[in-house]
């Protein structure tokens, strides 16, 4: 283990180590469309993805922000609910995309693949959108490496969205410990002032 180690730099210190602040949702979102492209060899993919706020990240590869939107709304109409892989190997004869602009028009898509995205407590928080211009499925490495990869960002997602929960308490601990440093001057600097008017009384009542 020591001399792995010394194959990596140290970790440096300070609000955010690891660099998670850096890379935004959106570029992880980029990144699942275009890697799952790759791995499916697809011409074309979208992917979405929950943050924290509960605002949804959507990005495409090889389709304009427009189409990239289109295929999301597409698949969430035809597949609402869906909890595994779903696969349309030919659009034009299934009657939820067969008359859709997307299959009709010029990007004729025939063949959509969709993998519904899930936390670790079982919720849906995305999904990968794969589509070609001809009739075709996913190959058994192909739909394992996809599983893979999902599971991959999602978990990056929880590390974020963890990482940014943990930021926030820490937050609301410095400011409680800073508001309990200046009410404790500020009762010091009371009492430091009455010192000159406090009067005690010997045990015969005198004055001292």
């Amino acid at each position: 283990t020591d001399v792995i180690a010394h194959l990596f730099d140290p970790v440096p210190s300070g609000d955010d180590p690891l660099g998670l602040e850096e890379a935004s949702v959106e570029a992880v979102v980029e990144d699942l469309a275009r890697l799952a492209a790759l791995t499916c060899a697809m011409p074309m993919a979208a992917a979405t993805m929950q943050t924290g706020t509960r605002d949804t990240a959507v990005k495409g590869y090889g389709l304009t922000e427009e189409q990239t939107l289109r295929v999301v709304e597409l698949c969430a109409r035809a597949w609402s609910g869906a909890t595994d892989l779903c696969i349309v190997p030919d659009t034009p004869a299934d009657d939820r995309f067969g008359v859709d602009p997307l299959v009709t028009g010029p990007l004729a898509v025939r063949s959509v693949i969709f993998l519904p995205l899930k936390s670790p407590g079982r919720s849906l928080v995305g999904g990968v959108y794969l589509l070609d211009r001809v009739a075709r499925t996913l190959t058994a490495d192909q739909t394992d490496a996809l599983r893979r990869l999902g599971r991959l960002s999602v978990y990056h997602m929880s590390v974020r969205e963890s990482a940014a929960q943990l930021e926030a308490q820490l937050t609301r601990v410095r400011e409680a410990r800073r508001s309990l440093s200046e009410r404790a001057d500020y009762y010091q600097r009371i009492f430091q002032a009455m010192q000159g008017f406090l009067w005690w009384h010997r045990p015969d009542g005198t004055l001292s």
